[in-house]
């Protein structure tokens, strides 16, 4: 438990140190350039109990600045200084020639906002239990985290803060790891799980670990912020998926307008064809009501010229819908071949992290033959172990066979003690029974009585001598024992003390093994962020094949809805040039033409049923659009609700956890970290620690690392 509480420490000392030793360059003098890194102590359940902020500044030549904040206290970790500290700002001036310069905040409640709230429970053998209730236990303990995004968060926190949930277990208790959905690493005796989630994500985390006696060092979660170079291609891509959606959007109401002034049309063809089937229906009365026809079948020329008009200015709409899906369409093939060149980018980045593994990898095998060469001295301590064990073996038996005698000269003191009590007795009972009985038997048998008891009485305390006696003789014995058992303890603990400084040699080896497999996890890690890049990219690859698919089908659904109203256009005007011949002709001709009519206005009849079935095909159309529609914004919806990736900004500014106030910090880092469970709770790991120099600056500035390692060790213990 000591050594991966030592690992977790070791590797955050190193990663802040690393950060914030980097320092901005500039051609004249720059301002002050900060690293801001919080620290945040949850209890068991993910509730916060303490939250730290630690600041490392370059001064650029700088000796004094504001940092704005409302804070409860300020501690400075390089120097003597104190600041000048305000309602909302602490003020510092400095002297010399200050470089880089440290300070802790302790924020007041509420005034830094994490970008995810936690919940973590608990259970044991499948059954909720108490997390103070599982150090020691064996069985299956199911750890279950739920990160739930917190909509008071800045924009910038929400939108590009990506987030790391990590615990490590000691095998040698440990049955079993299961952790759905995690990364597993293995780094010597110890086995990690590591989960991630995209910026805006909300998830659960569950990891079921079989143990014989269950320790946890505490879940660590850490929070930064995406700015690889390969990580600037998503802002592109969303541009270019925004400009698809309001092109898509923009074709389908085009495109339901001209479906619905082709459904308008309906009205006017079932008109025409009521009023043709009113003239076949008084087609008989011709002859006897030619006025009558004349009139209806004005009407009728007149409704044909509205309708060839109506679909004369619909035709040009048509085509102007193909032409918009035609472009549409060309839209999405160019964003696809953007997101191509995006994946290229990715696919070389994971392959540059493979690199670095594979170095990391021959760096812990040559560790590993180093580590091998303890085995032949603990062999020769192990001899001198044996030879003690056999000592000790025999001064045990000494002392079992003394706490043996000692017990029953216990039990004869008890009871000589017990048989002079009831002697003492006997006389004054048997005088009292004489008394009440008035026996004179009983009288003489206690005066014979009290004679025998004064002569066995001397008996009785030359035994109790004797036994006193003998416990002082067991008790100089027992001081000679423990004294040959101080002897023996020395020897074993010279026996330990050579272990120990062996194990002391492997040990470092180990750590040092160990923190190269967590450099190895954290390239897997960001290789699998890679790879959930591509499995996006590939995901908009496919939406495009599915519109492409859909094209070529709606393109031709809007040249046919054309042709079928230019040939409509076409007959109606032709009926109209023969509703009026033949309206001359039957003014000219009268009943001659009655048969030549009625064949006429059947054709008529037939031809507008055959023109109204085509106009309901306009429904399936309508309902092919809709599907494309749908299609579209639930692909990309899926995408945008499941987190806030295609929201990331990776040329974005940080924002200072403190205040928007202050200027863009260089880095950012949020490291959390829940109690830990552990039967030992109550030893504190204590590092040694170097005395301070305390005649000067000079001193302070060299041991302002070491300072800073004391506090990122100690903040978690």
């Amino acid at each position: 438990m000591k050594l991966i509480k030592r690992l977790f420490s070791g590797i955050l000392a190193g990663t802040v140190a690393l950060t914030m030793m980097s320092g901005g360059v500039s051609a004249a003098q720059a301002g002050v350039s900060v690293d801001e890194a919080v620290y945040v102590n949850l209890d068991y359940y993910g509730k916060t109990e303490k939250v730290n902020v630690v600041k490392g500044c370059s001064m650029n030549g700088n000796l004094s600045f504001t940092d704005y904040g409302s804070y409860e206290k300020v501690t400075n970790m390089s120097n003597e200084v104190q600041p000048s500290i305000s309602s909302n700002s602490v003020s510092w001036k400095l002297s010399g020639n200050a470089d880089r310069f440290f300070y802790e905040c302790t924020p007041k409640a509420g005034s830094v906002v994490l970008p995810w709230d936690f919940d973590i429970s608990y259970k044991l053998n499948g059954v909720p239990v108490n997390a103070d209730k599982l150090a020691g236990v064996s069985g299956l303990v199911e750890i279950n985290i739920k990160a739930v995004p917190n909509k008071k968060a800045g924009e910038y926190l929400k939108n590009n803060m990506i987030l790391s949930v990590e615990s490590i277990f000691d095998m040698a208790d440990t049955t079993s790891v299961e952790a759905p959905g995690a990364q597993l690493q293995s780094a010597g005796n110890y086995k990690a799980v590591i989960f991630a989630a995209l910026p805006g994500e909300e998830t659960d985390f569950t990891m079921r670990i079989g143990t014989k006696s269950f320790e946890s060092s505490g879940i660590m979660i850490t929070m930064m912020p995406g700015t690889l170079e390969q990580l600037k291609k998503i802002k592109d891509f969303k541009e270019a998926k925004d400009t698809v959606g309001d092109s898509g959007d923009a074709l389908y109401a085009g495109l339901n307008e001209i479906l619905d002034s082709i459904q308008n049309t309906s009205d006017g063809l079932n008109q025409i064809k009521s009023g043709l089937s009113s003239l076949q229906s008084a087609r008989g009365k011709v002859s006897s009501s030619k006025e009558g026809v004349y009139t209806d079948a004005d009407k009728a020329l007149e409704d044909i010229t509205n309708i060839t008009k109506q679909i004369s200015v619909l035709i040009p709409h048509l085509q102007n819908g193909q032409k918009l899906v035609r472009d549409v369409n060309s839209d999405v093939n160019a964003m696809v071949d953007t997101l191509g060149s995006i994946k290229t980018y990715t696919n070389s980045f994971s392959k540059s992290i493979s690199k670095i593994q594979s170095s990391t990898d021959e760096l812990y095998k040559n560790l590993s033959t180093v580590k091998g060469y303890k085995s032949d001295t603990k062999e020769l301590l192990n001899k001198i172990n044996d030879t003690i064990d056999i000592s000790e073996n025999d001064k045990k038996a000494m002392d079992t066979a003394m706490m043996l005698m000692n017990t029953r000269l216990s039990a004869l003191e008890k009871d000589l003690a017990a048989l002079d009590t009831a002697m003492k007795a006997m006389p004054a009972q048997l005088d009292a029974a004489s008394a009440y009985y008035k026996d004179t038997t009983a009288a003489i048998l206690n005066g014979e009585l009290k004679g025998i008891i004064a002569s066995i009485e001397p008996t009785l305390v030359d035994l109790s001598y004797t036994t006193a006696a003998t416990n002082m003789l067991i008790k100089e014995l027992g001081e000679m024992s423990g004294k040959a058992g101080a002897l023996v303890d020395t020897a074993q603990e010279a026996c330990a003390l050579g272990s120990k400084y062996v194990d002391s040699i492997d040990a470092g080896i180990g750590t040092a093994q160990s923190l190269i497999k967590q450099l190895d996890e954290i390239g897997d890690t960001t290789k699998s962020f890679s790879d959930k890049s591509n499995e996006l990219l590939d995901k908009i690859t496919a939406l495009n094949a599915t519109m492409n698919k859909y094209q070529s089908g709606t393109d031709t659904a809007l040249q046919d809805t054309e042709k079928l109203f230019d040939r409509l256009n076409t007959g109606l005007t032709d009926t109209k040039i023969l509703l009026s011949s033949v309206e001359d002709t039957l003014k000219a001709g009268g009943g001659d033409f009655d048969e030549g009519t009625r064949q006429s206005l059947n054709g008529l009849i037939d031809l507008l049923q055959d023109s109204m079935s085509g106009i309901k095909a306009t429904s399936t159309v309508k309902n092919a659009g809709d599907k494309i529609k749908s299609t579209v914004d639930d692909k990309l919806d899926e995408v945008e609700d499941d987190s806030n990736l295609l929201k990331m900004d990776a040329e974005a500014a940080p924002i200072s956890f403190t205040s928007a106030r202050n200027p863009s910090p260089q880095t950012l880092q949020i490291i959390m970290r829940t109690h830990e469970i552990s039967i030992d709770d109550s030893k504190s790991i204590r590092d040694m620690e170097t005395a301070k120099d305390k005649t000067g600056f000079a001193g302070r500035i060299a041991n302002v690392f070491e300072e800073l390692w004391n506090k990122i060790t100690s903040l978690f213990a």
